[in-house]
């Protein structure tokens, strides 16, 4: 069925599908200061991330408020893979000040992290939002948290916590955790009481996707 089709037999709101969409005041408030001439940020003043960044819904799609905002003032990104970087290096707080955004590829956009200290990669050489209490405390959350918890508490990506977690970030202490044959043992344990995923994971304090490789490895799935 055509749009034309469709738009003759809409006879009331529809949750899924508008003629007005795209029209909504989130996107109405980016395109109203898209020529936004102060040096301050523009903090977006809706929906945010649990990382502090901005998200509507645009023509049907969810979108990140500073890369919408970097599409209406810059035009679009000059290849896909093109990410928005913030000058003021304050993306986390909700910044979608125009003129603090730019296209640039990923490394000159990680170059940019680790000048403003927001890159998580490394302890040594680039300081970053975490000390290293702070990771120390992260680690003996993990399995017993929520990630998506952690990364709220501490102001850093899902993604981060995980990266800490598999010795991705933060690796002054050994990437792998062997599993002994305790571990097995208390993995057996949990299967035998019927425990979910996420409970064999705080059961065990490792994460469901290392939890559900080792019942492979050990044929119990």
């Amino acid at each position: 069925m055509s749009r034309k089709e469709m738009e003759g037999r809409v006879t009331k709101p529809n949750r899924y599908w508008s003629p007005k969409r795209g029209e909504g005041e989130t996107a109405a408030w980016l395109k109203a200061h898209v020529n936004h001439q102060g040096d301050d940020c523009l903090i977006w003043p809706f929906s945010r991330n649990e990382n502090g960044y901005g998200m509507l819904g645009y023509l049907g799609k969810t979108h990140w408020a500073h890369r919408l905002m970097c599409e209406f003032a810059h035009g679009p990104a000059p290849a896909p893979k093109m990410q928005v970087a913030h000058a003021c290096g304050l993306g986390h707080t909700g910044c979608v000040n125009p003129r603090h955004l730019s296209w640039k590829t990923r490394s000159e956009n990680r170059a940019d992290c680790k000048i403003h200290g927001t890159n998580l990669r490394s302890q040594r050489g680039n300081k970053g939002r975490l000390s290293p209490q702070q990771v120390l405390e992260i680690r003996g959350k993990l399995g017993k948290v929520r990630q998506i918890d952690i990364a709220a508490e501490y102001g850093i990506s899902k993604q981060a916590v995980s990266s800490i977690n598999t010795g991705r970030m933060y690796t002054g202490t050994s990437k792998v955790n062997h599993w002994s044959e305790a571990d097995d043992a208390k993995l057996r344990e949990a299967i035998g009481r019927q425990y979910t995923a996420r409970q064999k994971a705080e059961y065990l304090g490792r994460s469901m996707g290392a939890v559900r490789a080792r019942e492979v490895r050990l044929g119990l799935r």
